[in-house]
């Protein structure tokens, strides 16, 4: 396999629930609390518990940094969560990121 020096993949950690609506199309854009040390062009998506797998990939589109009010302005529509449950993801985090989904 060639290494890819103008980007990286990354593995994700995701709940069942939102794991199967990114699959489904429903979920267009993933929330993170974090940033990366390199671009990111693919993500691997690990459903956690009771799965515990590897359930599928996507490309990812774009990566936007921003509040968290401004993001979730931004991506409400197509974020597959409620503003309550991702407001207490994000605790106090005064900058997140929101990565846009492409292909599965």
């Amino acid at each position: 396999m060639d290494s890819n020096p103008d980007g990286s993949v990354a593995v994700f950690s995701i709940h069942p629930e939102y794991a199967r609506l990114i699959a489904s199309g429903e979920k267009r854009v993933e929330f993170r609390r974090n940033g990366f040390s390199r671009p990111l062009t693919h993500v691997v998506v690990y459903s956690t518990s009771p799965e515990s797998r590897l359930v599928g990939y996507f490309e990812v589109q774009e990566i936007s940094r921003g509040t968290p009010e401004a993001l979730w302005d931004n991506h409400n529509g197509h974020s597959g969560i409620s503003r309550e449950r991702l407001f207490d993801y994000f605790g106090d985090e005064e900058e997140v990121i929101a990565i846009t989904i492409g292909s599965c």
